[in-house]
């Protein structure tokens, strides 16, 4: 190739970067049929989150049941009549940044209350359960109860028209010599009275 026929061919190929693709010639194609329904969208897409910070939770939402601030089963109740109001579809605990470091293990708590202990537990799991072992020291275990908060279907929920699609339901909790054995069901939060006698 000779040097002219190089520099021709140079020039109408550049040149050839700056024309206009043609329709036909795209890499891809979005149509917006404004007239044309796809689907409902479903509420759980869309919903509010609480982010960990501060006192949002402790002292914001969460204030206890003994607390002079006035409130339902220990949340604040101008927090519970707002979300009356605004009825959201879902609202997502741990939320925000706070959920990608979240390890469900910070979720279990105990407090005794005078000849009871009262676990909580939650297994994030959403399709694996976990069985554990609870080890009770300085005590005994004279009977065990489990209630536990889940579905069959991960997206079931509660609403103010139907408020008993999810409940608690009591389950076993098995003994085994001075300790209990009990599985935490998938998607749950489940909280273990031990008696202690």
């Amino acid at each position: 190739m000779g040097r002219r026929e190089f520099l021709n061919q140079t020039l109408l190929g550049g040149l050839a970067l700056f024309v206009p693709r043609s329709a036909s010639a795209a890499d891809a194609r979005i149509e917006v049929l404004l007239d044309e329904t796809i689907g409902t969208v479903s509420p759980l897409l869309f919903g509010h989150f609480v982010e960990h910070l501060g006192g949002v939770v402790y002292d914001g939402i969460w204030v206890g049941e003994g607390s002079r601030i006035p409130n339902v089963g220990g949340i604040r109740s101008a927090l519970v009549e707002a979300l009356r109001r605004t009825r959201p579809g879902v609202v997502r605990w741990p939320g925000g940044c706070f959920a990608d470091s979240y390890d469900w293990r910070d979720g279990i708590s105990a407090s005794v209350n005078g000849k009871e202990v009262v676990i909580t537990a939650v297994n994030p799991d959403a399709a694996e359960a976990v069985e554990a072992e609870i080890v009770l020291r300085g005590a005994r275990v004279s009977a065990a109860r489990a209630r536990v908060l889940t579905a069959h279907d991960l997206h079931a929920h509660n609403t103010l028209e139907s408020p008993r699609t999810v409940e608690p339901s009591d389950q076993d909790v098995v003994q085994r010599g001075r300790s209990l054995v009990h599985r935490f069901p998938p998607a749950s939060v489940t909280c273990l009275t031990l008696s202690l006698g």
